[in-house]
């Protein structure tokens, strides 16, 4: 190894490491590939993936509150390598431990139904990330698909309003721009894309505008970088890290490198009819195929990004905050 390698090393080692979404089958062995990774903690989809024995691809309440259960459970009985975060002191123990902390997620509102007492419930099992809407329009708001481009509903405020009360983050990743906006606008408490890239460099509907970018900062919130070669570049195939540093650059000119940090979205373990069947709901990217960037696509390959900021110049103040103390300092404001 060169010296900037090795220097980037040994930052990502004693760093406190955050992957702002990851929707892995996450089993003992992934949990095992995640530590070797360095990572701190994970917002781990709980809603429309697998997790070992347990199968997350259903969205009535009954089934999301058996399935947050037995996660649960799972996670429990992994405590020798993985912790549940709850809190921001969960994180730091995570750290001081090594082992991997786990934040439960959910990629859609759906779950929530027509029923507002849900959110407490879900909080209640450990939730403490929501994203608004996947990609189509629901009770809620707008997805990034929704060509009708809808606005927060008022149903959506009142899910907004819950979960500012309650303490989880609003995730806005796959969310179409008005709602966003409202979302943005309404929300008391800072929200995030958890996995975004600029839009500018990438014109893919999941990915945010300038205006977007800079509002969701102004109000405290930030945005991480996802390694998906689809919004990483047109160009789909063969796709380096040097492209990925480009949005994270361009970010970084845009609001500063307080505002941002970064989200994998890797389905490691996933089969090509679970992707196949995702992608459905992606009706700009029908018949695609799912690629990472090069250096960048599995779990293990994680200290890459690390290495990729210090070679662009960042030091290692910023490159701390990205690879995950931005996001901390969130999840404390938010959830604490």
């Amino acid at each position: 190894m060169n010296k900037i390698n090795d220097n980037a090393l040994s930052l990502h080692k004693k760093s406190i490491i955050i992957d702002m979404l990851n929707p892995s089958k996450i089993t003992r062995e992934y949990l095992l590939s995640m530590k070797k990774s360095g990572i701190t903690a994970s917002n781990i989809t709980l809603a429309g993936a697998k997790h070992g024995d347990v199968a997350h691809i259903r969205n009535t309440p009954s089934d999301v509150i058996d399935d947050l259960t037995r996660f649960n459970r799972f996670i429990k009985d992994n405590n020798d390598i993985a912790i549940p975060i709850r809190y921001s002191a969960d994180i730091e123990k995570a750290k001081a431990e090594e082992k991997i902390g786990i934040i439960n997620g959910f990629q859609n509102s759906l779950p929530i139904r027509e029923d507002l007492s849900l959110v407490k419930i879900y909080y209640n099992l450990g939730v403490r990330i929501i994203q608004l809407t996947y990609n189509e329009k629901n009770l809620v708001g707008g997805g990034c698909g929704d060509t009708s481009n809808s606005r927060l509903s008022e149903f959506g405020k009142m899910v907004v309003k819950e979960m500012n009360d309650l303490g989880i983050l609003i995730d806005l990743s796959h969310v179409g721009d008005n709602t966003s906006l409202d979302a943005i606008n309404f929300s008391k408490k800072s929200v995030a894309f958890t996995h975004a890239n600029a839009r500018a460099l990438c014109n893919n509907p999941r990915n945010k505008s300038d205006s977007l970018i800079k509002l969701i900062s102004s109000k405290g919130g930030i945005i991480g970088l996802v390694p998906i070669s689809m919004f990483v570049t047109k160009n789909e195939t063969n796709v380096k890290l040097d492209s990925l540093m480009n949005h994270a650059n361009y970010m970084k000119k845009l609001v500063g490198s307080n505002y941002m940090g970064f989200g994998t979205d890797f389905m490691e373990g996933w089969t090509v009819e679970e992707v196949n069947s995702l992608l459905e709901v992606f009706p700009w990217e029908k018949n695609k195929v799912v690629n990472y960037v090069n250096e960048l696509n599995s779990v293990t390959k994680l200290p890459n990004l690390t290495t990729g900021l210090m070679k662009n110049g960042y030091d290692n103040n910023e490159i701390q905050k990205i690879m995950g103390l931005n996001f901390f300092d969130l999840f404390k404001k938010i959830c604490d």
